[in-house]
């Protein structure tokens, strides 16, 4: 039982030391240094990818947009075609209503 306690107590401090190295190494960070060279090119990849994601979302909105611009002027267009004939059928009952009147006056 005296083992695993001393082993899991190693464990621990081995877990302790491993952070502390890094936390060592974050301090130590130079543009130069074999970790600073491995974490800028780590930053660029990640940039690039940011960049690149970001484009595809950008790409993605304006698609849809497009869609819904297509779409619009789509209803636009049969909404027109409507109101021309609701125009043409108005045209229609004012001369039927004008001749009516001029028949009622003539008679």
């Amino acid at each position: 039982m005296e083992s695993n306690t001393i082993m899991n107590l190693v464990e621990e401090k081995d877990k302790k030391v491993k952070e502390l190295q890094d936390n060592v190494a974050a301090v130590n960070f130079t543009p130069q240094s074999k970790m600073g060279k491995m974490l800028m090119a780590k930053c660029r990849t990640l940039q690039e990818e940011n960049e690149d994601v970001g484009q595809l979302h950008s790409e993605g909105k304006i698609h849809e947009l497009t869609m819904k611009l297509a779409l619009q002027k789509s209803q636009n267009a049969e909404l027109r075609n409507q109101c021309e004939g609701l125009y043409k059928y108005m045209d229609g009952l004012t001369n039927d209503v004008e001749k009516s009147n001029e028949m009622i006056q003539t008679s």
